[in-house]
């Protein structure tokens, strides 16, 4: 079975690797002394953050949640609160394919934990612009208020 790896690491102005924590990690390499390696360098990219998570499920999904149960006095699921923020705030439209004789829903943009957290942001200030006319506030994660120990927990 092969053993994996990750290492950060960034190049310096002088393009010399830099591998953050290297000092900590000596007592693995050792074992590695006489192995031949396979190196693969990828672009580390930033995804959505645990903070941006727990914001977007403990605060955006339930104000809207509760805003369509005031004005429409149904009761949406958490779930179809996201299906509705990603199709219609995000425009990412579902289409409906057949596969095996049956019709299935298949979602070809970006789901809220694929994006990076400067997406993440961008979709939240998104989200916040098209409730706000009706009336429906969604707190600014960052904004001093009642929720912010919860984000920050």
């Amino acid at each position: 079975m092969d053993q994996e790896y990750h290492l950060k690491a960034k190049f310096d102005e002088d393009y010399n690797l830099i591998i953050e924590n290297i000092s900590g990690l000596k007592r693995v390499f050792r074992k590695l002394r006489e192995v031949e390696l396979d190196i693969c360098i990828k672009v580390r990219r930033k995804i959505r953050s645990n903070r941006q998570n727990r914001y977007f499920w403990g605060v955006v999904v339930p104000i809207v949640r509760e805003y369509m149960y005031e004005t429409t006095g149904i009761k949406y699921t958490n779930n179809q609160i996201y299906y509705y923020l990603n199709s219609e705030v995000l425009g990412q439209k579902p289409e409906i394919t057949i596969i095996l004789e049956k019709n299935v829903i298949c979602w070809n943009g970006k789901r809220f934990s694929q994006m990076t957290t400067v997406e993440f942001n961008d979709a939240v200030v998104d989200i916040q612009q098209h409730f706000a006319p009706m009336g429906c506030e969604i707190p600014d994660p960052n904004q001093e208020n009642f929720l912010q120990d919860f984000i920050n927990d």
